[in-house]
């Protein structure tokens, strides 16, 4: 690291990459929220195959018997999925600045 960078580092904690200054804390921010919608979209997506298994497990005697009925359980897990990715879209959105 040359010595120059140690100093511009240092002084008013400031990180200098490319010729942008940014203080730390405006990296810290967005990283912490950005985690917290991680971990709310893995929660999301948790409840929705938790559903998924729990609704599914019901129609499981009758898979198989028919054209119809294997489409309806693949539409229902379908749906299931797609209405978690919108609620995940709806916490990036709420949380996006």
């Amino acid at each position: 690291m040359k010595s120059g960078m140690r100093e511009a580092y240092r002084a008013d904690e400031t990180c200098s990459f490319g010729g942008a200054a940014m203080n730390r804390v405006e990296i810290l921010v967005p990283l912490i929220v950005g985690s917290g919608v991680v971990a709310c979209t893995i929660v999301i997506h948790g409840a929705a195959l938790v559903t998924n298994v729990r609704f599914n497990t019901r129609r499981l005697g009758r898979v198989s018997t028919g054209f119809w009925t294997d489409l309806s359980i693949i539409a229902t897990s379908v749906t299931i999925a797609l209405v978690a990715h919108l609620i995940e879209i709806g916490v990036w959105r709420r949380c996006s600045f």
